[in-house]
C-alpha cells in the first residue's frame, strides 16, 4: 500500500479508537504529533497489525446449505456453504477432531490451518458458494461453525452394517433418476473427476475434486438414493465406428460415435459427448469441412432416426443444403470428446474409411410428343436424354416386348404398338432403367424398390426416398377419336340429343368440333325499314325420351391432347362470302349475324383445366359478315377436355343470336339460306 493511503487509513483507525479509549495515552500523540509523526508511533507500536480494511466493508453472512452432514470414519466428506456476498476467503471453525483435507483442493483454492480450531479458505476470485473437503479422526457428532451459521457432522464407523463407502478416482459419472429410461442417455453426466458416496444405501455425496461441479446443489443431498442406475468409467475416448453410405437422394450424412466400457465393451456416445469432423469431396475435388456432435438417446429426446428407421442414440447428422452428388466422397478425418480427459495413452479411433456417394436417382422419364394415343396408333415416339438406358414398357400394367426399341444418336426411340389391341382408357407405361448396379452391394441402409441388381428404374407411381422424389415412369393414355356425344349446355355433365345436329366429319382425331347449332330465324314479316330477327333457341331432349326443352344455341370443342410441347387451339367462324340467298339467288343485301351474351362452361370434372379466352369480351359483341372471318375462342395447351361456347342462358337463350336486315335489303318471298364455316384449328404457341 502507498504510503499516502497508509496515513489516511490510520486517521480514520484512531479516531474509531478514540471514542471507544478515550483515555488511552496514544490521545496525546494524535492531537500533538504531526501526520508524519503518527505515522512513525504507529509502526513502532503493534497496532498497525490489528488494522484491517475489510473493518469498513460490510460483512458476510454464511449459511450451510443442510443443516446435517453424514459421513464415515476415514472417508472424506464434503462441507458445502454460501454466502450472501461475493467474497474470497471463508474460516471455519472445527473440532479437535475434523480437519480439513488440504491435498484435495483444487490449485485455485488455499487452505491455512491458523489455529487448532479455525481453517482459513482463500479462492483467488469472489464466490459466494464454496465446498469444503473434511475428514474425521473418530467418530461422534461434531458441531462445526462458519460466521454464525453451524450444522452437525455425525461420523460412523466404515464397517457399519448398513453403510457403504462408493469411491472413484479419475473417472466420468452417469446417473438416471428414479423412473427415467435406463437404456438411455443419463440425465446427469460428470467427465473425468474424483468422488465419493458413503452413508446408508450410498445417501451422502462425499468429497470430489470439482466441487463447482459436482456438489449438493447440482447432485441433490441425498446422494445416489434419488437415482436407478449409476455408471462410472475411466476408460475416455471416442470411437467413430460408423458412416452411412450417402446416396444422391440424401441431404444429411450420418455415422455413429462409440464410448468404451469395461474391457471390450462399448456404448452409443451421449448427447454432445463427443463430435466429429467430416470431409465432403465431390467428383471435381472440391472439399469442404463440416464438425457435428453426438445426440443422446432419451425418452423427451430419443435420439436420431435415420431416414425413418428406429431412433438411436451415439448418432451424428450433417444436413446440407442441396442433395449430395454421385461420386461424391465423404470420409470422417477426427473424432474427440466435447469435455473431459482422454485416458491417458489412449487414442480417439475412426474404425471406417471413406464411402462414394451411390447414385440412386432413376433416370429422367421419357419425353413422348403426346400423353394422349388415338386407339388406331401403331407406334410410340419418345425421347430421352440418357442413351444409355434401357427401355421397357406395360400396356396396362402387364409388361410388353419393347427389344426393337433402339435409341438413336438423337437420343429418340419409337415402340411398336402394332401387336396391342388398344381400347379407349387402356394405359401405356414406359420405363427407363440405368445399369450404376445394386445400392444394397454397395452399402446403402434400405434402398428403394427401384434400385435391383442392374440398377435403377422409373417407379410405376411417384415415390419419396429420403430428400428426393422420384418421378413415375411416363403414362400414356389411349382415347378414341371425336367427335363426342353432345351435352347440356347448361349442364354439361348430361348428354343430350340435340335436334337440327349439323353433318360433321368422324375421326377428327384428339381434337374435335363436337356441335354446332343451325341458326334458324323461324318466319318473319318483310320490312322495308330495318329489320331484326332472333333464332330460336336450341332445342334438345335427353335420350329415350320425346320431351324437349329450349336451350341456347351453342358449340361443343373437345381437347383429348396432352402435349409435353406448348401448343394452342382457335376456334374461328367465316360467314360465306354471298351472303343470305333465296332459292332464286335473290341476295339480303348488307344482311348481317350478331352473337351476342357469349358464356364458357364446362363439366365439373374439367375444373383444373385451363379456361379458353374469349376473342371479345363477353359483354360485346360478335359480328358476322359476309366473307370475312371472326375469331372467337382461343384454348391454351392446359385448356384441355370439353368446353362449351354458347350465346345467352336460359332467360336470354331466345335473343342472344340476331339477323340484322338493312332498310334497303329489298327482301322477297322465300326461303332465304347462309353458310357458316366453323373452323377449329390447332397452332404452336
Amino acid at each position: 500500500m502507498k504510503k499516502k493511503s497508509l496515513e489516511h487509513l490510520l486517521q480514520w483507525s484512531l479516531i474509531l479508537m478514540l471514542i471507544c479509549l478515550p483515555n488511552e495515552p496514544f490521545l496525546i500523540a494524535f492531537a500533538e504529533t504531526g501526520e508524519s509523526e503518527l505515522v512513525q508511533t504507529l509502526e513502532e507500536s503493534s497496532l498497525l497489525e490489528e488494522i484491517d480494511t475489510r473493518s469498513l466493508l460490510p460483512q458476510a453472512t454464511f449459511e450451510f446449505k443442510q443443516p446435517r452432514f453424514s459421513g464415515t470414519l476415514g472417508n472424506p466428506l464434503l462441507l458445502e456453504l454460501v454466502s450472501d456476498l461475493a467474497v474470497e476467503e471463508v474460516v471455519l471453525e472445527l473440532p479437535p477432531e475434523l480437519e480439513v483435507l488440504t491435498e484435495e483442493q483444487p490449485s485455485e483454492k488455499t487452505v491455512i490451518k491458523k489455529d487448532t480450531n479455525h481453517w482459513q479458505i482463500k479462492t483467488s476470485q469472489r464466490q459466494q458458494s464454496f465446498a469444503v473437503p473434511i475428514i474425521a479422526k473418530q467418530t461422534g457428532r461434531f458441531v462445526v461453525t462458519s460466521g454464525g451459521a453451524e450444522a452437525l457432522v455425525e461420523i460412523k464407523a466404515a464397517n457399519d452394517s448398513n453403510l457403504s463407502t462408493l469411491t472413484a478416482t479419475n473417472s466420468d459419472l452417469a446417473v438416471w433418476k428414479n423412473g427415467s429410461n435406463l437404456s438411455g442417455d443419463p440425465d446427469l453426466n460428470f467427465p473425468t473427476l474424483d468422488f465419493a458416496f458413503s452413508g446408508t444405501d450410498f445417501g451422502t455425496l462425499g468429497v470430489t475434486n470439482q466441487p463447482d461441479i459436482l456438489n449438493l446443489e447440482t447432485f441433490g443431498d441425498k446422494g445416489l438414493t434419488n437415482y436407478s442406475r449409476v455408471s462410472s468409467n475411466n476408460a475416455r475416448w471416442a470411437i467413430a465406428d460408423v458412416l452411412r453410405v450417402p446416396t444422391n437422394a440424401d441431404k444429411k450424412i450420418h455415422g455413429r460415435v462409440s464410448i468404451p466400457v469395461g474391457f471390450d465393451g462399448t456404448r452409443p456416445a451421449w448427447d454432445n459427448e463427443a463430435k466429429v469432423t467430416v470431409e465432403i469431396e465431390t467428383a471435381a475435388g472440391h472439399k469442404e469441412r463440416v464438425t457435428a456432435s453426438t445426440v443422446g438417446h432419451t425418452e423427451e429426446n430419443p435420439g436420431i432416426s435415420i431416414y425413418g428407421e428406429e431412433a438411436q442414440g451415439g448418432v451424428f447428422e450433417i444436413s446440407l443444403a442441396a442433395p449430395l452428388e454421385a461420386g461424391t466422397t465423404v470420409r470422417i478425418v477426427a473424432v474427440e470428446l466435447t469435455s473431459g480427459e482422454l485416458t491417458e495413452g489412449a487414442l480417439n479411433l475412426i474404425l471406417v474409411g471413406p464411402v462414394e456417394v451411390f447414385p440412386i436417382i432413376p433416370p429422367t422419364p421419357a419425353v413422348v410428343s403426346s400423353l394422349t394415343l388415338l386407339e388406331e396408333s401403331t407406334e410410340l415416339h419418345g425421347y430421352t436424354e440418357d442413351r444409355e438406358v434401357q427401355i421397357s414398357a406395360t400396356h396396362n400394367g402387364v409388361w410388353f416386348n419393347t427389344e426393337m426399341a433402339d435409341i438413336d444418336e438423337n437420343g429418340r426411340f419409337i415402340i411398336d404398338l402394332s401387336s396391342r389391341q388398344l381400347k379407349d382408357g387402356d394405359e401405356i407405361q414406359v420405363f427407363l432403367k440405368d445399369s450404376v448396379g445394386s445400392a444394397k452391394a454397395a452399402g446403402v441402409q434400405h434402398p428403394p424398390v427401384t434400385n435391383d441388381q442392374t440398377g435403377n428404374q422409373n417407379p410405376p407411381s411417384e415415390l419419396s426416398f429420403r430428400d428426393a422424389v422420384f418421378p413415375a415412369a411416363t403414362t400414356v393414355k389411349i382415347v378414341k377419336s371425336g367427335p363426342f356425344p353432345p351435352v347440356d349446355p347448361l349442364e354439361p355433365e348430361m348428354e343430350v340429343e340435340p335436334d337440327n345436329p349439323p353433318l360433321l366429319p368422324d375421326n377428327q382425331g384428339m381434337i374435335s368440333l363436337d356441335f354446332v347449332s343451325q341458326f334458324q330465324f323461324g318466319q318473319v314479316p318483310i320490312r322495308s325499314t330495318k329489320g331484326t330477327y332472333y333464332a330460336l333457341p336450341q332445342q334438345i331432349s335427353q335420350e329415350g325420351t320425346s320431351d324437349t326443352a329450349d336451350r341456347p344455341n351453342y358449340v361443343q370443342i373437345t381437347d383429348q391432347r396432352k402435349l409435353l410441347a406448348e401448343t394452342s387451339w382457335r376456334l374461328s367462324a367465316t360467314f360465306d362470302s354471298q351472303g343470305f340467298r333465296n332459292e332464286d339467288n335473290d341476295h339480303l343485301i348488307g344482311a348481317q349475324i350478331n352473337l351476342h351474351n357469349q358464356y364458357l362452361a364446362t363439366a365439373s370434372t374439367n375444373a383444373d383445366a385451363n379456361m379458353p379466352e374469349l376473342a371479345v369480351a363477353d359483354d360485346g359483341t360478335i359480328t358476322l359478315l359476309p366473307g370475312e372471318g371472326q375469331l372467337l375462342l382461343t384454348g391454351g395447351s392446359r385448356s384441355t377436355g370439353t368446353w362449351i361456347y354458347r350465346f345467352g342462358d336460359q332467360e336470354t337463350a331466345a335473343t342472344s343470336v340476331e339477323l340484322e336486315v338493312p332498310a334497303g335489303a329489298n327482301p322477297k318471298t322465300g326461303r332465304y339460306r347462309a353458310t357458316i364455316e366453323w373452323s377449329l384449328s390447332s397452332v404452336p404457341e
